[in-house]
């Protein structure tokens, strides 16, 4: 299942580099989610970035990367 949201109700743009980033912050229910699947172009590093970043906010979820047409091994 994927949660997509339209009207992300606190929204901040930032430029990164030569990139331009857009971050949403919203609470949500951790008891409505089961675990979080990356995609498989996500590095481990990523993988490691979001894990840490939910237990720091209290989400305790499991995450892990997708190995769906995974080419690179």
């Amino acid at each position: 299942m994927r949660i997509i949201r339209d009207k992300p109700l606190d929204t901040e743009i930032k430029f990164e580099g030569n990139s331009i980033k857009k971050y949403c912050y919203e609470y949500l229910d951790n008891t409505l989610i089961a675990s979080i699947m990356l995609g498989p172009e996500c590095t481990e590093d990523q993988v490691k970035l979001v894990k840490e970043y939910l237990d720091k906010n209290g989400y305790n979820v499991p995450v892990e990367r997708s190995h769906a047409f995974d080419l690179r091994n």
